[in-house]
């Protein structure tokens, strides 16, 4: 079947947001019709190797298979989310269950292409990339920028070449925001597109500063699957909801419950105690975007802990490393530096550091990478003292 036989009848506003992941430059919904969209995206795919690079190495690999071998039942289970995903980039029709006519050369020419060992270096660095961004919803494309560069020494040349990479383009978007009174870049998760506002009014409630490091392997689970699946609790979620006529909506029932953190919505639309018990523990174990990726079971202990340390301030030193009064002059210091660094190199948009409340650690990972990597900024700030601190304070911020 041809794709522009299957979707001419289908809705605008599904065809249009294929398009959207599918074509770099595009038009604005009104200034292009349904047949001009699907002739973009059929044009798109003529370009050397774009097909190649917007498969996963699974999706390559099931193209192979169904190149010798004729689909089965039991195959359409085994490989339903490399058929959806290829469904979805207007490679592979669900109704034949067969490549679109329009892409079969660019198949053929993409398996030809095939090298395993490097299309798995590549495969993994592009899923890790999007699985951070749909972990967390959002993220400021500098922020962004400053973890891949700490995790993969990626410079900047090489991370915008990620970010146009067709698989990353195809899961994730950009628009600018305003952000410390500056227009910034962000990127967001497509999925995700009508959830950011109440993303950005959970995290405000919720008040999680900093970011939970998870186990890597993680990544790639919610990259195919949408959850750390080798988690036990969250792998018995799956099992349950997956024996279920309409699993798909309940997974995105409970993949915007884990995103937002809020699961006051489950009881809406499923009516099983048990089960619904059941999704909670796993979402429980569910990094989160409003929590900034840490899981709640992990929030609710760094609250304890927020708790103990108010209660080891209130009732006496209990061998902390630094009494209270010097813990303050550290972080009146430190934060100074923060501003002066930032001040000189423009490293982040944020613009006060120094005596202020609330800080997004986010903003200030950027001037932190840059104050590690060059320590003899310490001796310029000594020598500048552009806040008047005393000689007996800088002395100890030289130590």
């Amino acid at each position: 079947m041809k794709l522009k036989d299957e979707y001419k009848k289908m809705p605008k506003e599904l065809v249009y947001d294929m398009y959207n992941s599918l074509v770099y430059d595009i038009k604005y919904y009104d200034s292009i019709t349904r047949d001009k969209m699907l002739d973009s995206i059929i044009s798109e795919y003529k370009q050397e190797g774009y097909l190649y690079r917007i498969c996963t190495e699974r999706e390559l690999l099931f193209l192979k298979y169904i190149q010798d071998n004729e689909l089965t039942k039991d195959d359409l289970k085994k490989y339903e989310w490399e058929i959806n995903e290829l469904n979805k980039k207007a490679i592979f029709s669900k109704v034949t269950l067969s490549v679109y006519e329009e892409q079969e050369d660019n198949v053929t020419k993409a398996l030809a292409m095939y090298n395993k060992a490097n299309k798995k270096v590549e495969n993994e660095l592009v899923t890790f990339m999007v699985s951070v961004i749909k972990i967390n919803g959002n993220m400021l494309t500098k922020a962004f920028q400053s973890m891949m560069s700490s995790m993969f020494h990626m410079n900047e040349e090489a991370f915008n070449a990620y970010l146009a990479h067709p698989l990353f383009h195809f899961y994730v978007d950009y628009h600018m925001i305003d952000f410390h009174d500056l227009e910034e870049e962000e990127l967001f998760y497509r999925e995700y597109w009508d959830e950011l506002d109440e993303l950005f009014l959970r995290r405000k409630e919720v008040g999680m500063a900093g970011t939970f490091k998870s186990d890597i392997r993680d990544n790639y689970d919610i990259f195919y699957y949408g959850f750390p699946i080798r988690n036990p609790k969250v792998k018995k979620m799956y099992d349950e909801i997956s024996k279920l006529n309409i699993k798909d909506f309940y997974f995105r029932v409970i993949d915007n419950a884990r995103l937002l953190y809020d699961y006051d919505n489950l009881g809406l639309f499923i009516d099983d105690n048990n089960l619904i018990q059941i999704i909670k523990d796993a979402l429980d174990e569910m990094p989160s975007g409003a929590l900034n990726g840490f899981t709640p079971k992990n929030y609710q202990k760094e609250l304890k802990k927020g708790e103990k340390l108010d209660l080891e301030f209130k009732g006496g030193q209990n061998n902390a490393h630094l009494k209270r009064e010097d813990a303050k002059l550290f972080y009146k210091l430190y934060f100074a530096l923060l501003e002066y660094i930032n001040n000189k190199h423009h490293l982040s948009s944020i613009k006060k550091i120094y005596k202020q409340n609330g800080i997004d650690p986010m903003d200030l990972y950027p001037i932190n990478e840059y104050l590690w990597e060059h320590r003899n900024i310490i001796d310029d700030f000594i020598k500048d003292n552009p806040y008047k601190f005393k000689n007996h304070y800088l002395h100890r911020c030289a130590k």
